[in-house]
């Protein structure tokens, strides 16, 4: 059961890059009203995936499966650290681009 922790924190990091991705590519004709919303809710998805690591590392420890945390805990820093930049990079993107235009 623990292991859907990672595939949610993957499906919902994807979703944080997609979401604002989707908004920067929307039809630059039309004004693009929801664009907050999709930074929100991409910031929102970043914030659950993460959280979701956090819960997995917990289920490792509370199961003292202590070789694992050591296994994994660079490459989790690492995709964290990932993420966030990206994420952070995307929604500074979409907010400079769609409150220029209004």
């Amino acid at each position: 059961m623990a292991d859907w922790l990672n595939v949610g924190s993957l499906v919902l990091g994807l979703t944080a890059w997609f979401l604002p991705v989707i908004s920067i590519m929307r039809d630059k004709r039309k004004p693009n009203k929801n664009w907050a919303s999709y930074s929100i809710m991409s910031l929102n998805a970043c914030a659950i995936a993460l959280f979701c690591q956090i819960l997995y590392s917990y289920h490792l420890v509370r199961i003292e499966d202590i070789s694992a945390i050591y296994d994994t805990a660079g490459g989790v820093v690492l995709a964290a650290t990932v993420l966030l930049i990206i994420t952070f990079i995307l929604n500074t993107i979409n907010v400079r681009l769609n409150r220029i235009k209004g």
